[in-house]
This record gives C-alpha cells, structure tokens and sequence, in this order.
C-alpha cells in the first residue's frame, strides 16, 4: 500500500499529463489522510478539469474555509467558480452574485478580465454597462500579456482595451473614445480595423458624419469585410444616403452569405426598399426574411408580413414562391448589380477555390454554422448549404474559397458546395 505522500506525488504526475481521472483516485485517496492544501487544491483541479463542477463548486466551498489564505488554494477556488457557475449563468445579476464571490478570493488580471468580458456581454443597459466597466477597470492592464493569443493576431491587452472603449462608446462616452483610440490604432496595427470602426461610429453617434464617413472609407480600401460595409450603410442612413446605403448593405450580404446572421438585414433591405421605390426588390427581401424565419422557428414580425401582403398584389408570382434557395438566388442578382466591388471579390475567390476531404462536424443545433474537419485545417460551412442526405460525422467532400477567420484573425476557407462521399 502506498504511502499518502506518495499517493500525492503520483496524483501530481498523472495530473501534469493530463489524466485527470486516474489522478482524481489518487488525490482522493491522498485527500482522506493528509486533508492538506497541496493535496486538495489538486483535487479540485482534477474536477474542474472534468467540469464535475456539482461536486467541485461543493469541494471548493470547504476547502477556502480550510485554506483561506493559501494562494494555490484561492487560486484553484477562483478557477472553478469562474468555470463552472460564473460560465453557466445567462443574467447580469446572477453573474454578478457570483462575480463578488469570486473577487473576495483572488487579484488574478486573467480571472478578473473573464469576469468583466462576461459582465459586458451580459449587460443590456446604461446602468450595468457603468457596472461592468468597473469590473474591467479593476484589471491592472500592466498584468496582461502583449503576446498574441494562439491562432489570432489579439493578445489579452488588446481585447481589454478593445472591450473597455467599446463599452464607453455603448454609454455614451464618444469624446473619451476619440481621444484614446489612436493610441490603440497604433499600438495593435495588425487588428486596427476594430478601433477604426469605433473610432468611425463614435463620430457618428456625435452627428460628426463627414469624418466618420471618411474613416469607413479609409478601412474599405484594405479590408473587406461585411460587417463594415453594414456599419457604412448605418451612417449614410443618418445622413439621408439612401441609394449608397442600399448598395453597402448589398454588398455586405454579398460577402456574408450566412442567412441567420444576415435576416435582419434582409429585414432592413427590404424597408429601404420600400423607401426608395424599388417594390419588387423589397418584396423579394421581405419573403426572404419570412422563410428563414418560420424554418428557424423565429417569430415573423408583423410588419414584414404586413408588406408582403401589400406588395404581392403587384407582382402575384413572387408572393407564391416558397423556396429559400430560389428566393435567395432572385435577391444575390440585385445583390450583384449594385454591389460590383464585392462581386468582382468573390469571383477573384471563387477563381481560388479548392476542393478537400473530411468529417462533417456539425457542432451546436443552434449554431448557423458547422465545420469540415480535414487532416490540416477546419473549414467553416454554413448550414443552409448542406445536402439534406448528410449527418454528423459523416465524410464529405467539398468545394471552398478563401475566406477570414475573425476570431482567430488568419486566413481560412469557407465551403460553398458539400456533398457526401
């Protein structure tokens, strides 16, 4: 039989190489002897690892009341809240309750930035956004890391300020943002279109248009990506620019062929529209808008059916068609007439496209999206385009066009056509 030490020191072992149910048997084996704060600090890392968080929220609890001063122990504690009941909870105020628990344990910048990202995310209005601003100022910015995060061109300090200014342009604070974000745009070129677009929109939202308008211009010139033609079109609304806005927010439906992102700038088109005389184009939009809705189970707003029903007597033929691919095949032409420079973008791509083998990977149910994992890369797949004969796992091949992965800030590919092998 094992000494208790030696349980432990093997627990360590297997816990270091990843085995963290054949450690958690010698950590609890060590635990029931010794009851020390090497011992259950481990312990509890091993269930937090196998997210066995009922037990480990319940561990955690006796263990800090044992422990409280132990740096290795609050730290182990802090982790777990924050992995398991601070990450599972969907309303500010509850993760609030738990965010306060979490800050009488420890000062740790990367457990505090999780706390004050998740607070912002949550936070629905003026008041809870000044909150959580409080939480992202109590990270010492000093304490967070420069070096890029694995796979994309962010680093801890560049997604707080990027959080922190976003969330001052949220509250109002647009003379704070437009003084700082230069500095920002300096400091993290690789990622500048991001402070630029704040930069662009706190001008906006101070009804300095011109200026603002010049910035959107300036990031179009280097980057094409559609959320920034959509924010385009926002500004040339304000400034009572209905054809140019109308064909920005073309071509961002254009370079974003993701129907559940892009439903409610369908929503948009189609009103825009209306507006500018153009009925059969709205209409097209408006049914667009519909069918993706009633496929997702999403509640139809009831203006959108309210213009449908006025336009069809016009043009009887489009208010019968039911088919999301044909509906959206009618709505890409008036797409690609107007929005000429994405066009001729995704004809360069398409000209590079490849063709791979792999795995479907289908992901969450409520994800639009899914991924093709072959033996080098993951390529991203919208769902609307897969075949209706395919299932998870299965292998498939594919045809794919360069693309941008924002959330790992490098180049990708992205499928258009899927069939199964």
């Amino acid at each position: 039989m094992m000494k208790p030490k030696d349980l432990a020191i093997k627990a360590n072992i297997l816990r270091k190489e990843n085995k963290y149910e054949e450690a958690l048997e010698y950590y609890k084996q060590s635990w029931d002897i010794l009851k020390d704060a090497y011992t259950g600090a481990g312990l509890l890392h091993c269930l937090r690892k196998l997210e066995n968080f009922e037990y480990a929220v319940s561990f955690a609890k006796s263990l800090i009341d044992l422990f409280p001063t132990i740096d290795w122990v609050k730290n182990e504690v802090a982790w777990t809240l924050v992995s398991g009941p601070f990450k599972q909870v969907n309303s500010f105020t509850e993760a609030l309750i738990v965010a306060k628990k979490i800050d009488k344990i420890t000062f740790n910048p990367i457990i505090l930035k999780k706390i004050a990202f998740k607070l912002l995310k949550l936070a629905d209005n003026h008041e809870k956004l000044q909150n959580a601003i409080k939480w992202l100022k109590k990270v010492n910015i000093e304490d967070l890391s420069k070096d890029f995060i694995k796979g994309t061109k962010w680093s801890d300090k560049s997604r707080w300020k990027y959080n922190y200014y976003k969330a001052l342009l949220k509250i109002g604070q647009y003379e704070e943002v437009i003084s700082n974000i230069d500095e920002c745009i300096n400091e993290f070129p690789q990622i500048k279109e991001f402070f630029l677009n704040l930069k662009a929109k706190s001008f906006k939202e101070s009804e300095r248009y011109e200026v603002s308008a010049k910035i959107y211009e300036e990031l179009m010139r280097y980057k094409k990506d559609w959320w920034i033609y959509k924010d385009y079109a926002d500004l040339l609304l304000k400034m009572n620019v209905k054809d140019n806005a109308l064909k920005m927010f073309y071509q961002a439906a254009i370079l974003n062929k993701s129907m559940k992102i892009m439903v409610n700038i369908y929503h948009r088109i189609g009103n825009l529209c209306v507006e500018l005389g153009k009925d059969k184009e709205a209409l097209y939009h408006f049914i667009l808008s519909k069918l993706i809705r009633e496929k997702e189970g999403w509640t139809v707003p009831e203006d959108i059916e309210s213009s449908i029903k006025k336009l069809s007597g016009s043009f009887p033929d489009i208010s019968n068609l039911s088919s999301i691919n044909q509906i959206f095949s009618h709505c890409q032409e008036f797409w690609e007439a107007e929005g000429n420079i994405n066009t001729k973008i995704q004809k360069m791509k398409e000209s590079k496209k490849k063709t791979f083998m792999g795995v479907l990977n289908l992901g969450r149910q409520n994800r639009p999206f899914c991924f093709i994992n072959t033996k080098k890369e993951s390529i991203i797949c919208d769902k609307s385009i897969l075949p209706s004969n395919v299932k998870d796992n299965d292998e498939v091949k594919c045809e794919a066009i360069p693309s941008y992965d924002k959330k790992k800030q490098k180049e990708s590919w992205k499928a258009i056509k899927v069939e199964k092998i």
